[in-house]
């Protein structure tokens, strides 16, 4: 984010309902004089794994959000995870500084999400294989792409060949153009491209 653009959000706290920071910004002294001004309803980690040490992805400005959450005021926490053993969630625990925490522990295996390997002889059959598929597709997705040209090339192709509304999403995009594509595949039937990256779809 733009220091200027940052510097716009933190002065308008109060008026967002969500607001998603890294550990690392966190850290910086002007974004918590920021934060210390409002009344924070619910202080959420994702990926909370990466707190514990144990853990299989490790991040130490994970270990300091505990100490930033009680300058905030101590907020009520939420530690979210999809690859924490118990051994993993006690160190969240811990590390967190959370006390008797109620903990909703589920199973990995989701009946709506499977894994289909198909083999293509080459790039022509296997964008012939995807296209196939999206004109049986019910709903919008995401197609993840090994570049960033790949991605903008099939974008165009689907929506030339099949008609279908599609737009290609990358980091190469400025930060407003990346927004409207977010915002238009919440509220559109849309074909989403996206380079290999991980996606903060807010």
């Amino acid at each position: 984010m733009h220091p200027l653009e940052r510097s716009r959000v933190l002065q308008n706290l109060r008026s967002l309902r969500f607001l998603y920071l890294s550990p690392e910004m966190l850290r910086a002294q002007t974004v918590i004089k920021a934060l210390s001004k409002i009344t924070i309803s619910l202080f959420v980690v994702d990926e909370a794994h990466c707190v514990s040490q144990w853990g299989h992805d490790f991040r130490p400005d994970y270990m300091h959000l505990a100490d930033i959450r009680e300058q905030l005021g101590q907020p009520p926490c939420l530690a979210v995870t999809a690859t924490a053993d118990e051994h993993v969630r006690d160190d969240v625990v811990r590390s967190l500084n959370l006390t008797h925490p109620a903990q909703i522990i589920m199973s990995v295996d989701r009946e709506n999400i499977a894994i289909i390997v198909q083999k293509t002889a080459n790039q022509k059959e296997k964008t012939e294989q995807l296209f196939h598929l999206l004109e049986k597709a019910p709903y919008p997705g995401i197609i993840y792409c090994a570049s960033r040209d790949w991605t903008e090339r099939l974008a165009e192709q689907a929506k030339q060949k099949l008609g279908l509304r599609t737009a290609f999403y990358h980091g190469g995009m400025d930060s407003i153009d990346r927004r409207k594509i977010q915002i238009s595949f919440s509220i559109i039937r849309l074909i989403s491209c996206a380079a290999q990256m991980r996606l903060e779809w807010g």
